[in-house]
């Protein structure tokens, strides 16, 4: 079920020949998108792979991969050659990677620290770990088929300090070349991901916990959430840390993702997962309410959403663990083969 402006929703109303574009949400869809549920037990977040997979994760987890494109320019596909699950959150403070999801964790670095929050580059190059006392480790990675889990660590790169309290977020954007951490006093930092270097800082309105962040793959902005009362304030601010908006939000918002179809012929879209058990579109642009997508039935607050990299699917994830799947075409049954998971 969905409640939605007309379809003919302008962009901008001062301006004509603007189009949303072809993606899941889009307010110029005429026809609804299909809607698949399925259960990941144990499931506490989903991620989106440049293979065009969703995995599922279960708490204090990430998924970090090894790809690699091929082909020439007109027909690049990523091929994702290798998958896993690094954990953290053990009393011993050691991350583990589960490579098989039938099988154990296996240890593989350990820390004299506690660790709130992880993220890596596609190709396994570099790994950033997050500290309960708000400093980040950049760690150098190897991979290699002759080793025994097909990665192994190289060395400590450099630590990045500018929090002064437990770090909530950590995202990467390769497309912009940044980094993005946030931590409980409401403190976003932006980070240089060649360099390796602070840029700048962009603070909540309510300077209470940041409790998500994303960054749009296809402008740069940054969007995050922090509580106010029983909802939420969100702040948006463009890559150079320039506020665009803040919106007050009567229900918490959990988490918040991006679409990413292509820019010049598409206007995206930021949705956030509610604690009321939707989904709420906002224009990119201006944050103008769009659609609010939700499943007959269900009630169940979402914490997790995030699209495929086509963005021809949107994926949500409930506390209980249960998968639904908002798709625009192509049989229902077919979707999940496009979903990993990694149990606990």
């Amino acid at each position: 079920m969905e409640h939605r402006l007309a379809c003919d929703t302008p962009v901008l109303n001062t301006v004509s020949g603007l189009c949303w574009g072809d993606y899941v949400g889009s307010p110029s869809e005429t026809i609804d998108p299909k809607i698949v549920v399925n259960d990941l037990v144990g499931a506490a977040t989903i991620a989106a792979i440049s293979t065009g997979e969703i995995v599922g994760l279960a708490a204090s987890s990430c998924v970090i991969t090894h790809e690699t494109k091929t082909g020439d320019e007109l027909s690049a596909r990523t091929d994702c050659i290798w998958a896993a699950r690094l954990c953290w959150g053990n009393s011993d403070n050691v991350l583990r990677l589960q490579i098989q999801k039938d099988k154990q964790p296996i240890n593989f670095v350990s820390l004299p620290f506690k660790v709130t929050a992880c993220a890596s580059l596609a190709d396994c190059r570099l790994l950033l770990i997050a500290s309960d006392t708000g400093f980040i480790q950049v760690h150098r990675l190897s991979y290699s088929k002759q080793q025994s889990c097909e990665i192994s660590w190289v060395s400590l790169v450099t630590t990045l300090t500018a929090h002064h309290s437990a770090i909530t977020s950590l995202v990467v954007s390769p497309e912009y070349s940044i980094i993005v951490s946030a931590d409980k006093s409401g403190l976003c930092v932006v980070w240089d991901l060649n360099k390796l270097m602070y840029v700048r800082c962009m603070e909540s309105e309510t300077q209470r916990e940041v409790t998500c962040v994303t960054v749009s793959s296809t402008m740069g902005d940054i969007a995050f959430c922090s509580p106010h009362g029983r909802g939420s304030v969100m702040d948006v601010y463009t890559v150079n840390a320039s506020p665009i908006s803040s919106l007050t939000l009567r229900d918490r918002v959990n988490w918040l993702c991006y679409s990413s179809a292509p820019e010049g012929k598409s206007v995206n879209v930021l949705v956030g997962a509610l604690s009321n058990g939707t989904l709420q579109l906002w224009s990119s642009w201006d944050l103008r309410p769009l659609r609010t997508l939700s499943v007959p039935g269900l009630s169940e607050p979402f914490m997790c959403c995030t699209y495929a990299q086509d963005s021809q699917y949107l994926a949500a994830c409930t506390y209980s663990g249960r998968l639904i799947i908002w798709a625009k075409g192509g049989p229902p049954s077919t979707l999940f083969s496009r979903v990993k998971y990694f149990p606990a």
